[in-house]
């Protein structure tokens, strides 16, 4: 049986001036865990978790609120129930679902619901959760880890499309495949398929588990008002169902694109869109990726992973733009996800002049790979590089933007040289063995360090593009430096300090043995 047990949490309530109500729209309220859909294994003892957000603390707002939170089964047969008076003075509260091993097997529902003292409804609502024999094929864990039939993934892909090729010229083919494979990525997003012939997404996802490639598969243009919706009496709906019916149950399918920077108007249909991706297959995430951090919240109720796309490099459209928004940026979709959903963050590699309101600069090597590590020390549990398409640009003696295979050659090199590099921190990541080491003196140096396989992994990166910077950092003992020929970084251990010395944009990881 469910048991309903309840916890507060939280710091201390915000100071205000004046006494006010509070409203459903003061507070968030969500599933914490089971975080993918209400799904939990039938033998999973993980607590079921609710979460409550409250943004508004009115000092000398003391009217007591009823939180009641009921377990119903899909009779309508309420399990358990449990009763909290509290002020909603706390930043958060959380409600936890115990003892989930001896839940049989079907459909539940946790009712929420909050009122005040003198009766006025404040928040209603339902959270699904779905007792089943075993865990979808892809799914998001309680620790925001993408898992592949039992097994984390680090999804580490790159996108791609056909937008600047000549027609003959298909940047989706199995060559490019292979090609991506070959340098260590494991997944590819393609905005193309989904608008071609039925059979070419089917093509796709082959050629892709011909090389053990992952596909997020892309219905982002598949709306109304998109790609020239409705066309031919077919809604983007209808297209969307049509496609997904015809790969969901492809094995090199990893998830589904959703939304691409898409707000404003389009949330209603990306609802719509996530609702049609839930009901028709369980068994893959929807991915969404946004350029907006103060919008974030909106998407929280329509995807199971999100992230952001900083571009910074060359880009002169907004001073705010600058190398360190990056990392910036991925703590926004850290504090979006909440741990209940998946973090795959999206890094720039292309050249922004093509967007025509930039300056005419590819990102090194060097702004890559910091732009990539700011990503993984701020929590992202996926890495994607936008974008390989984007490499065949450049300009003919007119200015004009072309398709040239010299510019992608002489891209590529660097681009092979980042994801070699990285690819070997995906597995220490993924076993999420953390350590908190402990800074002997104030830094503004991002870092995060982890112990596996008997080696302890430093992952740290000067966001400056101009000045240098140091960090110093407590080791425990009996550790030693197993390399230190890090790029731009001078590392030192003494008497249980590892002090490092950056150039500015230097980022690498040091590694210690025992």
């Amino acid at each position: 049986m469910l048991i309903l047990a309840i916890a507060l949490s939280g710091c201390a309530p915000k100071t205000s001036a004046q006494v006010s109500q509070i409203t459903a729209t003061d507070i968030m309220a969500y599933l914490r865990f089971p975080n993918y859909r209400g799904f939990v294994a039938k033998n999973d003892t993980t607590p079921c978790q609710i979460d409550i957000e409250v943004e508004k603390h009115p000092e000398s707002n003391q009217e007591k609120f009823l939180i009641t939170a009921e377990l119903v089964d899909d009779g309508g047969k309420i399990i358990t129930s449990k009763n909290v008076h509290t002020s909603l003075q706390q930043e958060k509260i959380s409600l936890a679902l115990e003892d989930t091993q001896n839940t049989p097997l079907g459909n539940y529902v946790v009712k929420l619901k909050i009122d005040s003292a003198s009766g006025q409804k404040i928040l209603e609502k339902e959270f699904p959760v779905h007792v089943i024999e075993k865990m979808p094929r892809v799914y998001i864990d309680n620790k925001g880890f993408t898992v592949v039939e039992g097994k984390r993934f680090f999804p580490f892909g790159i996108y791609t499309g056909k937008k600047g090729a000549p027609e003959n010229v298909d940047n989706s083919a199995e060559s490019d495949i292979k090609r991506m494979a070959d340098i260590g990525l494991n997944t590819v997003l393609s905005y193309e398929y989904a608008l071609r012939p039925d059979t070419d997404g089917i093509r796709f996802l082959n050629d892709a588990k011909k090389h053990n490639m992952m596909v997020v598969y892309s219905l982002k243009d598949l709306y109304d008002g998109r790609a020239g919706y409705p066309k031919n009496g077919i809604t983007g709906e209808e297209a969307a169902e049509k496609q997904i019916d015809l790969v969901k149950d492809h094995p090199s399918l990893l998830a589904w694109y959703i939304n691409d920077e898409m707000d404003g108007k389009w949330l209603a249909p990306t609802q719509s869109r996530y609702d049609q991706v839930s009901r028709m297959d369980p068994d893959h995430p929807a991915y969404i990726v946004y350029n907006h951090p103060q919008k974030n919240n909106e998407f929280f109720p329509m995807c199971d992973v999100f992230g952001m796309d900083e571009y910074p490099v060359g880009n002169t459209k907004y001073s705010i733009h600058k190398l360190s928004e990056v990392g910036k940026w991925t703590k926004y979709s850290s504090n979006f996800t909440r741990g209940a959903k998946g973090l795959w963050e999206v890094i720039q590699i292309h050249n922004l002049i093509y967007a025509k309101y930039t300056q005419d600069r590819n990102p090194t090597l060097d702004e890559m790979r910091n732009m990539a590590y700011q990503t993984l020390t701020n929590g992202s549990k996926g890495l994607f590089l936008f974008a390989y398409h984007w490499l065949f640009f450049d300009f003919d003696k007119e200015g004009n933007r072309i398709y040239d295979q010299k510019a992608f050659n002489k891209r590529w090199a660097d681009i092979q040289k980042l994801v070699q590099e990285i690819k070997p921190f995906t597995d220490v990541i993924l076993e999420d063995q953390k350590v908190d080491l402990k800074a002997i003196s104030p830094s503004s140096v991002p870092y995060q360090a982890w112990q596996y396989g008997g080696k302890l992994y430093v992952m740290t990166v000067n966001t400056s593009e101009d000045k240098s910077k140091s960090l110093k950092l407590q080791i425990p003992a009996g550790w030693r430096l197993s390399d230190t020929t890090v790029p731009g970084i001078k590392s030192q251990l003494s008497e249980g300090a590892l002090s490092l010395d950056f150039d500015p944009v230097a980022s690498g990881v040091i590694v210690l043995e025992q």
